[in-house]
């Protein structure tokens, strides 16, 4: 996850293709549900993303996708909670070690709150910042032995 530039954030999020929850007001400490993301063998899907309007529209970039654990950051400009796909995380929850992400974070996402909020992008009380943790087994003398790598079967 990486929030070093809010512009391109909010750049890349205020478009007519969002119609995400994040366009509607949503109270402070409401837990919102992340989706799952359609993929090609949903057939309403596809025959939506490749009407000729659809595809003129846009800028398109293809990327793979990230397997990990969903994870988001949801802050009102003055606290911080995290969560995962299905709720909120508790502060000493073991997931990941998310506490950690939290910290490294924290500015930038209070940041990112003040300058949605300067440029009148938030309808509701908080902003919700999605993404994906990821990571495998990378086994090398120099990395700490006892945290929990993401994915088991992957090994780097």
């Amino acid at each position: 996850m990486s929030l070093n530039n809010a512009n391109d954030v909010i750049e890349a999020n205020n478009t007519e293709k969002s119609t995400d929850i994040t366009r509607e007001a949503v109270k402070w400490g409401t837990f919102v549900s992340y989706e799952s993301i359609e993929n090609h063998h949903n057939q309403i899907t596809t025959n939506h993303f490749t009407r000729e309007d659809v595809l003129n529209s846009y800028e398109w970039i293809a990327t793979e996708k990230i397997h990990g654990a969903n994870f988001s950051f949801y802050t009102n400009g003055h606290e911080i909670k995290c969560a995962r796909r299905n709720g909120f995380l508790d502060p000493n929850e073991d997931f990941y070690n998310f506490q950690s992400i939290r910290t490294k974070y924290t500015s930038q996402v209070l940041s990112l709150h003040k300058l949605m909020l300067s440029k009148n992008l938030i309808k509701g009380e908080m902003i919700i910042i999605y993404g994906e943790l990821f990571g495998g087994k990378y086994p090398h003398p120099n990395i700490i032995k006892d945290k929990k790598e993401i994915l088991n079967p992957v090994q780097y």
